[in-house]
């Protein structure tokens, strides 16, 4: 009877109730430890889309407002050639340097639309004559890292294209 009392009155967890409970904080370390790395990778994504989004809007505000306002327009699917209100010739290319940009060419200067974290593959560059007021212009923009094959989550590329209308002084 002694013994029996001491038994009883002995604590501890069994074998089987540390392993029932190492499997269960293993289990739930193991899904934070993945939801932590989803979001993450989410952000990145989120930034690249956004780098990308940003480039491919401020090279087409540029365009819109300069073909709106334009005395004459001349389209080739890869250029894409203004005449300006002052007379001056604009005209819109890919550059064909890696990364290869969006560049604005004038008499007296190179400027680029596209920064050198994207780049835009010049055969997706097109401009098209609709009418002799419409033109539309389609291009994408995707991420470009130098020398890196990016996991397909850490890549990003968007389509843009737009119709203007010329307001021809």
């Amino acid at each position: 009877m002694n013994y029996e009392l001491r038994i009883k009155n002995q604590s501890g967890f069994t074998l089987i109730e540390i392993l029932v409970v190492s499997a269960i904080l293993l289990t739930v370390g193991v899904m934070v430890v993945q939801l932590l790395f989803s979001s993450l990778k989410g952000g990145s994504k989120s930034a690249i889309l956004s780098t990308v989004k940003e480039n491919g809007d401020y090279a087409l505000t540029v365009m819109e407002r300069m073909i709106r306002n334009s005395r004459e327009v001349l389209c080739s699917p890869t250029s894409l050639t203004i005449t300006n209100p002052d007379g001056n010739q604009t005209t819109f290319l890919c550059d064909g340097v890696n990364p290869t940009k969006i560049a604005s060419i004038s008499a007296s200067a190179t400027y680029y639309l596209t920064s050198d974290s994207v780049t835009v593959p010049c055969p997706l560059f097109d401009c098209t004559q609709l009418t002799d007021k419409k033109i539309g212009i389609n291009f994408t923009v995707s991420q470009y890292l130098p020398g890196v094959t990016p996991k397909l989550e850490e890549t990003a590329q968007m389509d843009f294209q737009t119709t203007v209308t010329l307001r021809n002084y």
